[in-house]
């Protein structure tokens, strides 16, 4: 049996983009491509910085301190028309992505 996957199927006809250039922390964007996107950002710093991801003003992801860790990602999905945003403390964005 062949699986076939529906046209929302996240990852069907998407793929991932570095859009660091064109996003910043503290910014509300808002998923307008009609399909659910994975969003996937990166920080390095010291592991008491805080990464956080809001989907629709609620918390969908937060980064997990501990040890001597310098590299942190946090990922969330978003659905279609849904807004969101990242929130960095103590640190800078190293890359920002989403599977779209």
């Amino acid at each position: 049996m062949q699986f076939s996957a529906p046209d929302n199927y996240i990852g069907k006809g998407q793929s991932w983009q570095d859009v660091s250039a064109s996003r910043a922390a503290g910014v509300t964007y808002t998923n307008s491509t009609g399909k659910s996107i994975v969003l996937n950002v990166g920080k390095t710093g010291a592991s008491s910085a805080q990464l956080l991801i809001y989907v629709d003003g609620n918390l969908a992801g937060k980064n997990i301190d501990g040890g001597n860790w310098n590299m942190t990602t946090v990922c969330a999905i978003v659905p279609p028309g849904s807004t969101y945003s990242v929130t960095v403390v103590s640190t800078t964005i190293s890359y920002w992505t989403e599977l779209r």
